[in-house]
């Protein structure tokens, strides 16, 4: 039986491990979370007539995927490059479900505000967007990395803890010191979820965030569940905000889609 059946067959089971506030790691509640990676994410058919290329790396992006048979629409794509030789890293694509997608189509303030330079601003109205997306209950949101070469897994994972580590510096001083505890024991279960190997080009890596749950997949790995609110929301806004965005392409982009969902221009 595969990873996904079994998944599925224990929580239907209901063999559920209880889940923290603020941080733990286990098995996920139906209620709190579908079962997910399966359908249209490993469906090449599919994927080849829904691909756009990424113009920098030529890597071919998913239009829509489907994660448990509920359907994500692409919102921005972009590329991440290292060093001064901007060296292609990693593809970087963000999807919202088909709720959040009318949620967006539905809320006054987006319909008739937002634009793609507010997105792209910092401080004001573009915190306000960027708060509602990743604030929204429920706020269903996926992205995906795809790496454009070979690459060292536990490369990859340190740079993206650095990330977090960076967020928690900022806001440690808004946290209590249980929370500080927690978020330093979820750090090491995002910790678990790479592969200390090479990680071949082109696969998948999805990072699912529903709530305060952060769900990530290396490929066909099995999925690692990360419940941390702090962890979870900040993982998004490094590539969604901040003064020097991960990945220019990506965070203009990105304000572009948005613009089109709202706009139901796709």
């Amino acid at each position: 039986m595969n990873f996904f059946k079994r998944l599925s067959t224990v929580c239907n089971q209901k063999r559920i491990i209880k889940i923290a506030k603020y941080g733990s790691v286990g098995l996920f509640s139906m209620s709190l979370l579908p079962v997910v990676f399966a359908d249209q994410l490993n469906n090449k058919e599919n994927q080849l007539t829904q691909q756009i290329k990424e113009p920098i790396s030529n890597t071919l992006i998913p239009q829509n995927i489907s994660l448990n048979g509920g359907l994500y629409y692409l919102a921005g794509f972009g590329v991440r490059q290292v060093t001064f030789l901007y060296v292609n890293a990693y593809t970087i694509s963000l999807y919202v479900s088909d709720e959040v997608k009318k949620r967006l189509q539905s809320t006054s303030r987006w319909r008739e505000e937002y634009t793609p330079s507010k997105w792209n601003a910092n401080g004001g109205e573009s915190n306000w967007f960027l708060r509602n997306l990743i604030d929204m209950e429920p706020s269903t949101l996926a992205l995906q990395i795809i790496p454009v070469r070979d690459t060292d897994g536990t490369h990859l994972r340190n740079g993206l803890v650095r990330f977090l580590t960076q967020q928690f510096s900022i806001n440690r001083s808004h946290l209590t010191t249980e929370e500080q505890a927690l978020f330093h024991q979820s750090i090491q279960s995002f910790r678990t979820a790479f592969p200390s190997t090479s990680i071949p080009q082109g696969t998948r890596i999805v990072f699912l965030k529903n709530r305060d749950i952060l769900l990530i997949q290396v490929g066909e790995s099995q999925p690692t569940e990360i419940t941390n609110n702090y962890l979870t929301k900040w993982f998004f806004d490094s590539y969604l905000s901040g003064t020097v965005p991960l990945s220019d392409s990506f965070s203009k982009n990105v304000g572009n889609g948005l613009d089109s969902i709202v706009r139901n221009k796709n």
